[in-house]
Formats: structure tokens, sequence, C-alpha cells
């Protein structure tokens, strides 16, 4: 329960960046939504999803650089397509989150 009350803080606090998502991440932050908030789709779906973003990250060059906004945004959004885990990865990826969300321009 902790976990899915998480995923869908976050999915509900990625909303108000809706707008500056591109189009593959907004597709994937869909996905998450559906999901968590309502009940809909499968884990296999955030999977693929987060395939998504991780591709849309390689083509820009940013797989490993957090080094705008775009790259942050995506991060966030990845950390709503973890389908489970326990309670101290829980705590990591709601950091790792914030600090995302955080450190936007």
């Amino acid at each position: 329960m902790i976990w899915r009350n998480l995923m869908v803080a976050m999915v509900e606090g990625l909303q108000p960046y809706r707008g500056r998502l591109p189009a593959v991440v907004a597709d994937s932050l869909d996905v998450a939504s559906d999901y968590w908030r309502c009940g809909r789709g499968r884990p296999e779906d955030l999977l693929g999803a987060k395939i998504e973003c991780w591709t849309y990250l390689a083509e820009r060059g940013s797989s490993l650089q957090v080094g705008d906004d775009e790259a942050r945004l995506t991060r966030a959004v990845l950390c709503t397509l973890e389908p489970s885990s326990d309670a101290e990865a829980a705590s990591d990826l709601a950091e790792w989150f914030q600090i995302m969300l955080a450190s936007l321009e």
C-alpha cells in the first residue's frame, strides 16, 4: 500500500509539468496514471513505458546525464514506472524524485 500511495503522489505531483514533457514521456506518464490512479493496465505496461523513456533519453544523449529539465522530468516520470519494491527503495525513489523536481529551472 505504501508503494501505491507513493506512486499516486508522484503521478499527481507531475501533472503541473505535463505541458513541459516530450510526447513520449507524457504518454508514459499516462500509462503510470492509468495503472496507479485508475487500476488499469498491467506491470508489463509500466515496463514498456519505462523502455520508451530510456530510449528517448538515449536518443538525445541524456541517458547518463541530468543536465537539463527534459532529462530531469523524464527521470521523474521514470520513478512512477516501477511496479513494486520495498520500503527502503520507496524512500530512495521518493528522494530521487524530489531532487529531480527541485532542480528544475
